[in-house]
């Protein structure tokens, strides 16, 4: 299960690492922004990011992944809590698609609503 575990969890980091990288919109409230992210991930300050320091951003988000799903707090994920973790993912990647919680509207700061052009602002 450990051997299952590891690359999945890695997986869905990296692709949920490689959009907040590529994102330019500002950050919901209470995450940092993009530019942000990318000094934190850049440890030496140099303005890039190294392989080494990449690992180690991703290794730090994923033990946040995994505290917030070991819901028992027993260090161990079971079938049910990878299953209710992957649900809360899926409905906090769709609440921030739709603008917000339930289709509402966005986070202060959020991404714009889908009615109004881009170049509208």
């Amino acid at each position: 299960m450990k051997k299952i575990l590891a690359p999945m969890m890695a997986t869905a980091l990296i692709f949920a690492g490689g959009a907040a990288f590529a994102a330019d919109t500002a950050a919901p409230a209470g995450k940092a922004p993009p530019h942000d992210r990318f000094q934190q991930a850049d440890a030496n300050g140099d303005g890039f990011i190294t392989k080494d320091e990449m690992k180690a951003q991703q290794e730090k988000r994923m033990d946040e992944m995994f505290d917030k799903t070991d819901t028992n707090k027993d260090g161990k994920l079971s079938k049910d809590e990878m299953q209710k973790g992957r649900e809360a993912m899926r409905q906090k990647w769709k609440d921030h698609k739709e603008g917000g919680p339930e289709g509402g509207p966005p986070p202060e700061g959020g991404p714009p609503s889908k009615d109004v052009p881009p170049d509208a602002k």
